[in-house]
């Protein structure tokens, strides 16, 4: 029985996050990222004028760091480190909710 879930070929998916660098549908980045069912983008650390979204996930880097408090009363959000963010981004992903997730990269 074939249990792959069935996602959108042009949903960005992250395949790896290592030393820094995601790869996210064969493409390569260096830099922080958001990515949603829409596309990837360079983040530039901002909640401000986010895309639309149902879910939204931060990855803070290497440890857990909560944004500040009026940025969490403001945004509903799930703050985690970045490999936990990329794991949790593809598993919604793949359940088709409509996740956010603005990437920190560990350098």
């Amino acid at each position: 029985m074939d249990i792959t879930p069935l996602i959108n070929a042009n949903t960005p998916i992250i395949q790896s996050y290592k030393n820094g660098v995601f790869k996210i549908s064969n493409e390569i980045y260096s830099t922080d990222v958001m990515i949603s069912h829409d596309g990837v983008a360079k983040w530039d650390g901002s909640y401000d004028d986010l895309p639309a979204h149902d879910v939204l996930i931060v990855g803070t880097g290497k440890t857990q760091i909560f944004p500040d408090a009026k940025t969490r009363t403001q945004i509903p959000m799930e703050a985690m480190a970045t490999d936990a963010a990329c794991r949790t981004y593809n598993v919604l992903i793949s359940d088709g909710r409509r996740v956010l997730a603005c990437l920190k990269r560990v350098l």
